[in-house]
Order: structure tokens, then sequence, then C-alpha cells
């Protein structure tokens, strides 16, 4: 039967639940750089939320969550209390944009109210990302819709074509003249019209759509190419991340620079 129950239901929302919770964990973790506030609310869990004693672990514990939690939402890699007092203080005093030290923070030193820019890159470098970054963007855009493409990507043998195929229909990639039906094979392919394709190309095609095995062949096509499409994305995704942060940090130092050039000496 065509049903589907609620209990069914319920395990794929649990599904989903589990994998948003984890998911916020891994980015909660990667944002502060440490494992500490998952790992101090596990406690505080397990002990039924009962508070800590001894004042000066106390005090410690509530250090390091104030730490945690001003990396967190700042994304300033702060490696202590001290030095995230300092950070705030410079930021105040110069005025800046916590988003502008954060994307900069790998080139620039900040001390007691003053900001020292090690590097500022240039215009050729930022270019270069720039274009590095489109380029991957888009294969990474192509990746991504291969994924849900629901045609076989396939090639002949003999003539080298390429041609998109499923179970009523064929077409080459870029060129949408060059296509043939189910149809256009009843009774037999007619390579008088104009299909684009050539005699051989023809009796395969229709050759193949006549065999009972196709389908299977294009499904389990179909699933491969969706695993590589996949796989492609994903590795995509990591290669732009490069180009792509070097670009915000570029353009990052910039606006820093212009700004601290602003302030009177």
């Amino acid at each position: 039967m065509d049903l589907k129950s609620i209990s069914s239901l319920f395990g794929d929302i649990s599904f989903w639940v589990a994998l948003l919770f984890a998911t916020a964990t891994i980015y909660v973790c990667f944002r502060s750089g440490s494992s500490h506030l998952m790992i101090y609310r596990l406690w505080r869990w397990f002990t039924d939320k009962q508070e800590i004693s001894d004042p000066k672990v106390r005090a410690f514990m509530n250090e390091q969550n104030s730490l945690m939690s001003f990396r967190f939402v700042t994304g300033l890699p702060a490696s202590s209390m001290t030095q995230a007092h300092r950070l705030i203080r410079s930021i105040n005093v110069l005025g800046l944009d916590v988003a502008d030290v954060r994307k900069a923070h790998d080139v620039i030193d900040i001390g007691d109210g003053n900001v020292a820019i090690r590097k500022i890159p240039s215009k050729a470098w930022q270019i270069s990302m720039a274009i590095a970054t489109g380029l991957l963007l888009l294969a990474t855009t192509m990746a991504a819709c291969g994924v849900f493409y629901n045609r076989a990507i396939l090639q002949f043998k003999e003539t080298h074509t390429w041609f998109l195929l499923n179970e009523e229909f064929a077409r080459a990639p870029f060129d949408g003249s060059r296509s043939i039906s189910l149809e256009d094979c009843q009774p037999t392919p007619t390579p008088e019209l104009d299909h684009g394709f050539n005699v051989k190309e023809l009796k395969t095609l229709c050759d193949g759509w006549r065999d009972p095995k196709t389908k299977t062949f294009i499904d389990r096509t179909v699933s491969e190419q969706r695993w590589s499409f996949g796989c492609l994305f994903l590795t995509l995704l990591l290669l732009v991340w490069h180009p792509y942060h070097s670009l915000r940090s570029g353009a990052a130092v910039q606006r820093l620079k212009r700004q601290l050039d602003k302030k009177p000496a």
C-alpha cells in the first residue's frame, strides 16, 4: 500500500532534528574554536544544573564561558580574557568594524588601542582571487545542479558523441536541435528526419529503448553520477574557501587601512 505511518513520519522528523543539532554543535565548536561550551553544558545537564561550589573554580569557569561567548559572537580568536579586553579597547578607541577585524585578523596585529597591518594584498592578487572564486563558484553550482539531474549523461562508443538520456528522450547536452524521442523510433528509426544524430546513433538509441534492461541501466547510471557530482560538489566547496577567504580578508584590510588613515596621529 502506498501509505506512510505516523511513526515513520516521526522517525523522519527525529532524523532531521538530530542532523540540525549535530550541525549546530559543530558550528558552535568551530566558531568558538573550542568544545568548552558543549562540554560545560553537557556537564550541567548531567548534574542537574548544580552550581560549582568552589569559588575559584566557579570564577575560572565563568571566565572561560565569557571567553567562549566572546569568540562565538565576534568570531575573534582571543586566547584569554586579557586579550579579549585589549581587542575591545582597540575596537572602541579606533571605531573599527568588528566584522572587518574578524576577516582580517590573519594579517593584522592588534595592540592596546592600536592596529598594525602586516600585509596589504596587491590589486593583482585581489583580482586573481576574485576570478578564481567566481570560476570555482560556477563549477560548484554546476556540480550541485548535477546532483539533482535526472538524465543519464552518456557517450556513444563509436562516434564519441555525448548525449543526455532518459526512458523517452535523448538530446545533445548543448544543442537542443539534436534530439530524438521514443516516438521517433516507431516502428523504425527515420534518419531522414532532422534528429541531428547519424544512422548508427539512431539505431543504438532505438535498440536501447526497446531493451527492457535499459530502465535499470538509466536508473543506475543516474544514481552513480549523482554520487559523483556530490563528491565533486564537496571537493569544489572546500577548494573555493581559500580564494574566497583571501578575497574577503584583502577587502577587509583595505577598509581598515582607509579607516585608520582617517584617524588623527
